[in-house]
């Protein structure tokens, strides 16, 4: 596993980060275990054991971004969790699709669909 180290950045530039979540393409193999893919969020911060704690109790079938999460089940009080302009990049396995070919043309523009097509 690597870690993504921090870096100072100067105001106005920004650093590109690659990442996979699953298999890297030359590890994949067929295999007759299933697994399911749980929401994977990236943020711009350092998360607090508490915050990390109302996560997991929310569970891998919790969907959205954190603006609405239970602080406090015996009263139903709901709060924001997290500020939702500080989440980068959220994935949950109920947001993918099918689709052909074609109607993939018809999304993403010609050079994003090079790109998509090399991580596929």
């Amino acid at each position: 596993l690597h870690y993504i180290n921090n870096m100072t950045v100067p105001p106005g530039n920004s650093i590109s980060t690659f990442a996979y979540i699953g298999s890297l393409p030359i590890q994949r193999v067929h295999s007759g275990v299933q697994w399911r893919q749980g929401p994977c969020f990236l943020v711009d911060d350092i998360l607090s054991s508490q915050i990390i704690l109302a996560m997991y109790v929310a569970g891998p079938n919790y969907i959205g971004s954190f603006q609405a999460v239970c602080v406090d089940p015996i009263n139903d009080i709901f709060a924001p969790l997290y500020p939702e302009d500080r989440i980068i990049f959220g994935l949950h396995p109920a947001s993918f699709f099918e689709t052909t070919l074609s109607q993939f043309k018809k999304l993403y523009s010609k050079n994003d669909a090079k790109l998509i097509a090399k991580k596929v």
